[in-house]
């Protein structure tokens, strides 16, 4: 693809992640790669995904695959030397910077959720939302990341604002009226998770396998 199509195609994504990310055009072009690379064979990839959708949640996309990129290079991996069953099996043996992708892609449209709509939603309790199954969340509460906190009777309502963000416009949710107020698959530096809206909610702490506490949040 020419130059040109990748800078008509960064305009396309939210410049607030791009920016927070340093995602440039040269990026587009090696994420674009790696998932040809990664996912070989089939009709559509999360690259179609991210160019199809842009906006905050196509870039949530980008965000996941240039960390984990980058999180390779780091281990002094270079990512587009190997064939798809080499990468796999590079992924499986560097997992955290698989986890490091997961939490970074979250934390993230914790921010963008929180800007467009006015809601807050814990970093796990997005990671289940967003994926058909928990493979990412186990990955993540095992990591020794730092602490999560899993709000396990809003997930429907992460999910309904998730798939929204997904096709933009305001999102009507049941007790929440009109959030129209400024406001996928298991497929930088890690930060400890943290609840900035706990408060007036019980909190049930269970240990999980691993290092890591997780505290399920219950009204």
């Amino acid at each position: 693809m020419p130059t040109s199509q990748y800078q008509q195609l960064w305009t396309r994504f939210d410049p607030v992640g791009l920016n927070r990310y340093d995602i440039t055009t040269d990026d587009l072009r090696c994420i674009e790669r790696y998932i040809h690379i990664l996912q070989s064979g089939l009709r559509e990839t999360v690259w179609d995904e991210a160019v199809q959708i842009g906006g905050p949640y196509g870039t949530s996309i980008l965000i996941h695959e240039i960390v984990e990129i980058r999180t390779l290079q780091q281990a002094g991996i270079d990512p587009y030397r190997y064939t798809q069953k080499e990468l796999a099996r590079v992924l499986a043996d560097h997992l955290s910077a698989h986890v490091v992708a997961i939490y970074e892609e979250h934390l993230y449209l914790q921010d963008v959720l929180l800007r467009q709509y006015g809601r807050h939603f814990e970093v796990a309790t997005l990671v289940k939302a967003n994926r058909a199954d928990d493979t990412d969340l186990n990955y993540l509460l095992e990591s020794g990341i730092g602490v999560f906190l899993l709000e396990q009777d809003r997930v429907e309502e992460a999910k309904a604002y998730l798939e929204q963000l997904r096709r933009g416009g305001n999102v009507i949710w049941p007790g929440s009226g009109s959030c129209n107020e400024k406001g996928r698959t298991a497929r930088g530096t890690a930060m400890p998770m943290r609840s900035k809206r706990a408060t007036g909610r019980s909190r049930c702490v269970t240990r999980w396998p691993g290092n890591t506490w997780v505290g399920v949040i219950t009204r």
